[in-house]
């Protein structure tokens, strides 16, 4: 946000930049930064394998409000379940009693593979300095699909992609649910969406235009 003055002052507008047409004396301006309360978060996996569903760990560096999915599948009608635990997925991956599930997708249908999104039904608040597990599956599986995900290099639990709200580890591919076949490491194609608890508006910052006059 850019601003006339220190404090109060007129708005002058929004954006990275400030545009100050005609402008023929030095002025200042005043930029106030403001850290937006929506985040998301891609996996940046990219497709090349693919079973039923696939689990991560994600660990979370600021408090976080998970609203939903964005699943990367192929063309088809499927069934889908969401699951988390805190703590890791690794050892895990053929335990459910040790996970909840907070979704249930019944007759999800889309003419064409790509990206699917996938509301919770109620956010999940994530605490920072906690790890968190994901278990994100169809019902059905068949070879290669329909759930696509990546085939990672190195061990199952490294650090895949990491960013200011977050860490995700590589775990597995699965047949659902829960199966005893499972492959690894492997990483899901994914966007998690967020918003933080609270937009956080900085002290304003003055910004000098100066005036450089052209010989001649």
């Amino acid at each position: 946000n850019w601003y006339s003055a220190l404090t109060g002052g007129t708005s002058l507008g929004t954006g990275n930049t400030l545009s100050v047409p005609g402008a023929l004396t030095p002025a200042t301006y005043y930029a106030e930064l403001v850290d937006s309360n929506v985040s998301s978060f891609n996996s940046g996996a990219t497709v090349s394998n693919g079973l039923g569903g696939g689990m991560f760990d994600m660990d979370i560096l600021r408090n976080l409000v998970l609203n939903s999915f964005d699943i990367y599948v192929d063309a088809g009608t499927y069934d889908f379940e969401i699951y988390y635990r805190q703590g890791t997925c690794i050892g895990n991956q053929n335990n459910p009693a040790v996970w909840t599930k907070i979704a249930n997708y019944t007759g999800n249908a889309s003419a064409a593979g790509g990206y699917r999104h996938f509301d919770l039904p109620t956010s999940l608040t994530l605490k920072a300095g906690q790890k968190y597990a994901f278990y994100i599956t169809s019902t059905t599986a068949y070879t290669g699909g329909p759930v696509r995900y990546q085939t990672a290099s190195g061990t199952t639990g490294d650090i895949f992609k990491q960013t200011g709200d977050i860490i995700v580890h590589t775990g597995y591919g699965l047949v659902p649910p829960f199966s005893a076949t499972y492959y690894e490491p492997r990483m899901l194609v994914f966007t998690a969406n967020f918003t933080r608890p609270a937009c956080t508006t900085l002290p304003r910052t003055p910004v000098t235009l100066a005036i450089d006059t052209l010989p001649g």
